[in-house]
């Protein structure tokens, strides 16, 4: 269960709120893609890339340790 939420949520916060913000007018990092999309705005593209996995890596790391914690069977094994 902490692993899917990691995962979820590590997607939604990294730059998986495209749609949602250019449909309903938000701003936001899905925002600023997608208007770096449509004008080939080649350096923030990779900016929000590199976004996204600095956030993916980092909330999967934090439930894989809230994980471990949660359940001794991992705590100790070899």
């Amino acid at each position: 269960m902490v692993a899917l939420f990691g995962l979820d949520f590590g997607a939604l916060v990294g730059g998986g709120t495209v749609l949602t913000e250019v449909v309903f007018g938000l701003h936001g990092v899905g925002r600023l893609t997608y208007d770096a999309l449509q004008t080939l705005d080649l350096p923030m593209l990779m900016a929000v890339v590199m976004y996204a996995a600095v956030f993916v890596v980092a909330i999967n790391a934090a439930a894989d340790l809230a994980g471990w914690w949660l359940d001794p069977r991992r705590r100790f094994a070899a």
